[in-house]
């Protein structure tokens, strides 16, 4: 188990580095608006670790760039997933779903987290049922 998240947890902050290196690229290139001005392309006012609501934050502010992360983890979570059987914790399946659709992550970014896409922590994700929950 503790190789597994190792090798996840390296796999994700080389995929960190590399998105964050290509937004500060991006960055660059746009245009500086004043602190008023946001939206979702744009890094949001507030900042830190946290969310208002204490929640953790992504280290990314970009959709553009948490989609490809997504896009690039979700086979190797899914599989991760799929090995806790062989844990014997009581596994009875695992149902793999899609990587969160854009119209509805854009949604609740603006509904819920105030139009913090860096709030945004369930884009790979999936149903895990168990035997019982004892």
């Amino acid at each position: 188990l503790r190789e597994a998240i190792d090798k996840l947890s390296t796999a994700c902050s080389e995929i960190c580095a590399d998105t964050h290196a290509e937004w500060q690229a991006f960055e660059k290139t746009v245009p500086r608006f004043g602190p008023h001005f946001w939206y979702l392309g744009c890094k949001p006012v507030r900042g830190g670790p946290f969310t208002i609501t204490g929640k953790p934050r992504q280290q990314l502010q970009d959709l553009d760039l948490l989609f490809r992360q997504a896009r690039i983890i979700n086979s190797h979570f899914l599989d991760w997933v799929k090995s806790w059987d062989e844990w014997g914790v009581g596994l009875v399946r695992h149902v793999a779903g899609p990587v969160k659709h854009a119209q509805r992550a854009i949604q609740k970014c603006v509904r819920t987290y105030f139009r913090d896409p860096a709030a945004i922590s369930d884009l790979v994700r999936c149903t895990v049922v168990y035997e019982d929950i004892v």
